[in-house]
């Protein structure tokens, strides 16, 4: 941009007049670097040289601001070029549409998306499918429909990716029934499904716990050809972990290779999986493979592994995985913390977990709720009820205050608070 803006200046001094085509070149490159001010400082140039912008410096500039999330700028962009006569195109409306739909404001949207159709401006399928994506995700599907079959009235197939965004759209609320459904037109209207297509629906029959379901898509678009990703390997994993079947997705992550590779999101579901089966053996030779790989273990990982020994009664081994963590340059958050409080208290350290909770703000995190709560919960079971009352009076004063455990506890002790 620094050479466009050098050749502009030549250009002035040597008497050669830029117009309107030179000067929207430029603010187009401008603003695709995000160079939004420079733009418009371009933008005020052009006008005081009496060139009158015409519908692609401001097409321009509107696409900038909405990019930076300037939007009451480029609305007020966009009336100042009606009220200069500067007719708007596709790409005008679609970048305000896109706009309006990622701050909700749906009125406005189709206010603009049925002023677009009365200007005799037809809309793109970029349009359309911006319009019904951002409604899918909102959860407001049948108005979605609606816009896919304007699409269709229009003579325009909806293509992939307004199928995808249905997909999607369904999916996220669980209605897989419909999702299905809008899977077999696309198929029966000679849409090819793709990764993204298989990933959706995988991911989200993962998510309702069909698992079934969800291996039987990844065995068809194998046979169709489309090569499975990281989402999708990691969306069954975990899926397969998640009810109960850890040794399955052993099974189909040693089947990744060559294409995908497990990234920290797959090797965690499965360490998870393995643990909360009891098969800690198996957690922590996935989790040396994982750092043989070079693939960084993150706070996730050893709260999974340090949660599974406490439960495991490896206190010690626990303990162990801790000074790794910091020997890997992590810091414990509140859910470790916690999880060690339990686990030492548990298996009968009631005095270590206290220390363990007063030296939590040494290490800058302030306990919770959820902290506070666990160990009295603790100081409850062993009947230790001054320390328990201690430490609810420094937790309401902190405004924080007793789960349901918690009051349970205190009644089984016949302990009376007011404030209960």
């Amino acid at each position: 941009m620094h050479v466009a803006m050098s050749l502009l200046k030549t250009m002035t001094e040597r008497g050669c007049e830029p117009n309107v085509v030179t000067y929207s070149s430029i603010i187009d490159g401008l603003c695709k670097y995000n160079l939004i001010a420079e733009a418009f400082d371009l933008f005020m140039k052009m006008k005081n040289q009496i060139v009158l912008p015409d519908v692609v410096t401001y097409t321009s500039l509107i696409h900038g601001l909405c990019c930076t999330s300037k939007w009451n700028e480029a609305l007020a962009l966009f009336n100042e070029m009606l009220d200069r006569n500067v007719a708007p195109n596709v790409v005008t409306y679609s970048s305000l549409i896109h706009n309006m739909c990622l701050l909700s404001k749906w009125k406005e949207a189709f206010m603009l998306f049925n002023e677009m159709l009365d200007s005799h401006v037809a809309p793109s399928v970029v349009t359309l499918n911006i319009l019904v994506d951002q409604l899918c995700k909102q959860g407001m599907i049948m108005r979605a429909l609606c816009v896919v079959n304007m699409l269709i009235q229009r003579g325009i197939e909806p293509d992939i990716v307004i199928y995808n965004s249905l997909l999607d759209g369904y999916g996220l609320h669980r209605q897989m029934h419909r999702a299905k459904k809008v899977f077999h037109v696309m198929v029966k209207n000679d849409c090819k499904p793709n990764v993204r297509t298989y990933g959706i629906l995988i991911n989200r029959y993962c998510k309702c716990e069909r698992v079934d379901m969800a291996l039987n898509l990844h065995e068809e678009m194998l046979g169709e050809g489309v090569i499975p990703n990281n989402h999708i390997y990691s969306s069954l994993i975990h899926g397969l972990c998640v009810t109960g079947h850890p040794r399955t997705a052993l099974k189909l992550f040693k089947c990744m290779y060559p294409s995908a590779c497990p990234n920290l999101v797959t090797y965690n579901a499965l360490m998870d999986g393995f643990c909360k089966c009891g098969r800690l053996d198996v957690a922590l030779d996935i989790f040396q493979e994982m750092t043989m790989s070079k693939l960084k273990p993150g706070i996730v990982t050893y709260n999974i592994l340090i949660n599974g020994l406490f439960k495991a009664g490896r206190s010690k081994d626990a303990i162990d995985l801790i000074s790794k963590l910091f020997a890997d340059g992590l810091q414990p958050d509140i859910y470790t913390n916690t999880t060690v409080i339990c686990g030492l208290s548990r298996l009968g350290s009631l005095d270590e977990a206290y220390k363990h909770f007063r030296s939590m703000e040494e290490f800058g995190i302030s306990p919770d709720s959820s902290s506070y709560n666990v160990i009295i919960h603790e100081f409850l079971r062993h009947k230790d009820r001054s320390r328990a009352m201690e430490l609810i009076h420094e937790m309401h004063d902190k405004g924080f205050f007793e789960d349901n455990t918690t009051i349970d506890l205190l009644r089984k002790n016949n302990v009376i608070q007011k404030s209960l």
